[in-house]
């Protein structure tokens, strides 16, 4: 069978049993785009395996390769081509729906231990469904299959957030009382453990309404399937990505096929308010997560800087797999938790780092082949360019705006001639011209995210300057000197001198702890 055949090759090119697998390097080079959109470039590597499925088409022979795996989501500019820059041709999704449905009832019946035509219909819908549909479809009305995997994922999960919680607090009994440190260390895990039990119980009661709403029939049948962990893994996959099947003709036996698109991408916030103000403010990197590794073949991850934008390094760690609790991510307790085996099951020796601070950041993550990995990119706008203009700007505003403070004398007391406030005067508007100039979008969108409340910021000054202009223009002689007014002004501008500082200074140069 055709699809089952496909099935296994991908799971065998990520086997660490049957290393080394068919597929040799992939190498993937993402760039920045937009605040939103990135370019995908991804080149595999791979030798043609011998039991590769044949297909005929117009009188010739393929053979069908599962090369890479895509999230379900719309993939503009997509390009897919060989070592030669030829076009490669490749299976319709509805062909690659049919091929794969036809695979998984076939190893959901064996599971069963029942005929394939016997597999209940509901059943087949949704692995034909879970296979096509997009992963937003599948969120709001989630198959069996799934609800089934939500339930016996949401019970582990409980379990484990319990066992720790208990052993937390059983640590924090036996802890003396003189061991001050320790137990304010305990105090803020079991914290955390108990907010992690609560959380993890909630979902185990979310999980189970839903999987009581389904009929009891296709209920049990569904969980019985999914009780099989391999099975189980397989349909989330799926669920997620789209499978890439290509065509190729033998020989020759090693090929390398190139593949390129414009996908989506999120930023991680930060879940505390003020540190998502200073992020926007510049005083804290920003995060962008991605999953790589676990596709058989080494894994090589290019990053492209943007113009105006610094990659301040990559960091890699083994994701969260099933079975295992999540990671503490505070590197000043982790020798505590080491001390909790079976419930923290972490190497915090596997995870890397790569400096950034170059055109082009590459990271190497070790077995990558057979193990996934949790990547996290942290970006920050470059010091040079607008940055460092925008700071010099609101430097002088604020000298000018402080002098003219203390020798509020010098701006009005010649209104009637208008030497000096019309000097005064063409400074200001000359300042605010400079200042507008900055606050505009002429830097990469990127860039002009990354420091949207610093771009306030000069918007501030540029108001300052205004105020301040339009002050000098309408003032009449006769009138009393605004002594408040440009205090208010001076401060305002000392202020946003001195956050334009901060964001001048910081981030330092090492990527803080993963959100």
């Amino acid at each position: 069978m055709a699809g089952l055949a496909l099935l296994q090759l991908q799971a065998k090119a990520s086997d660490p049993m049957s290393q080394p697998s068919w597929v040799k390097r992939r190498v993937e080079k993402l760039e920045f785009l937009d605040t939103r959109a990135v370019r995908w470039e991804i080149s595999v590597d791979f030798e043609v395996p011998e039991n590769a499925p044949a297909i005929h088409r117009g009188g010739e022979k393929f053979h069908l390769v599962p090369i890479h795996s895509l999230t379900k989501a719309s993939l503009i500019a997509f390009d897919l081509r060989d070592e030669r820059s030829a076009t490669v041709w490749l299976p319709t999704s509805r062909e690659n729906t049919r091929l794969l449905q036809a695979a998984l009832v076939y190893w959901a019946s064996e599971n069963l231990g029942i005929e394939a035509r016997d597999l209940p219909g509901e059943l087949v819908t949704d692995l034909g469904r879970i296979i096509s549909s997009p992963l937003a479809e599948l969120r709001a009305d989630p198959p069996a299959l799934l609800i089934a995997s939500n339930l016996i994922i949401a019970r582990r999960r409980a379990r484990l957030a319990r066992r720790q919680f208990d052993q937390t607090q059983r640590l924090l009994g036996q802890t003396k009382v003189w061991h001050l440190r320790r137990r304010v260390d305990l105090r803020l895990h079991a914290r955390q453990a108990r907010r992690n039990r609560a959380f993890a119980n909630r979902a185990e009661q979310q999980a189970r309404q839903r999987w009581d709403d389904l009929g009891e029939a296709i209920g049990l049948t569904a969980f019985r399937l999914m009780a099989s962990a391999y099975f189980r893994r397989m349909i989330e996959d799926l669920s997620r990505n789209f499978i890439i099947y290509i065509c190729v003709r033998t020989p020759p036996q090693r090929r390398i096929i190139k593949l390129a698109y414009e996908g989506q991408v999120r930023f991680t916030r930060p879940a505390g308010r003020f540190q998502r103000i200073w992020q926007s403010l510049g005083w804290r990197p920003w995060q962008v997560d991605l999953r790589i590794g676990a596709k058989g073949g080494s894994h090589h991850l290019e990053v492209t800087a943007p113009p105006g934008v610094d990659i301040v390094g990559i960091t890699a760690d083994p994701a969260w797999t099933e079975g295992q609790a999540e990671p503490n991510p505070s590197r000043r307790r982790r020798s505590l938790w080491t001390r909790l085996r079976g419930i923290v099951v972490w190497s915090p020796d596997a995870a890397i780092a790569v400096p950034g601070y170059l055109p082009h950041v590459q990271v190497i993550p070790p077995n990558a082949a057979y193990v996934r990995y949790r990547t996290a990119i942290w970006v920050r706008v470059s010091r040079p360019g607008w940055l460092t203009a925008s700071w010099l700007v609101a430097v002088v505003i604020a000298g000018v705006t402080i002098a003219g403070r203390f020798n509020l004398g010098a701006l009005y007391g010649k209104n009637t001639s208008g030497e000096a406030g019309t000097a005064a005067t063409l400074l200001l508007a000359l300042l605010g011209v400079f200042a507008t100039m900055l606050v505009g979008p002429t830097a990469h969108p990127l860039a002009s995210r990354l420091l949207l409340l610093a771009r306030l910021l000069i918007g501030v000054d540029v108001l300052v300057v205004l105020v301040g202009v339009g002050d000098l223009v309408l003032h009449q002689a006769g009138h009393p000197t605004p002594v408040r007014l440009w205090t208010v002004l001076a401060v305002v501008a000392a202020v946003v001198t001195g956050l334009m500082t901060v964001s001048r200074l910081f981030p330092i140069a090492r990527p803080p702890h993963r959100e």
